[in-house]
């Protein structure tokens, strides 16, 4: 199931055996594993299932040492 949580009224509790904080490859394969073992997961992350530059804003950061495109270019939220 999907479920965007600006459309969850506050206060709300979500039950779970495991959050899993980040949908990039490593969180899907966490929670992939888990749910998959039986476990009730849930899978957090920022930004819709539209382009958004606020949540796209989030990648801002710097990168040291060899080259990179940087991480807003490299990252979608």
């Amino acid at each position: 199931m999907h479920t965007d949580a600006r459309t969850v009224s506050a206060p709300s509790e979500i039950d779970a055996d495991l959050c899993v904080v980040g949908a990039g490859p490593a969180g899907m394969s966490v929670a992939s594993r888990f749910a998959g073992g039986g476990a009730d997961v849930v899978l957090l992350e920022s930004g819709g299932g539209e382009p958004d530059d606020r949540a796209q804003a989030l990648n801002a950061g710097s990168v040291q040492g060899d080259d990179y495109s940087g991480l807003e270019v490299t990252r979608h939220r």
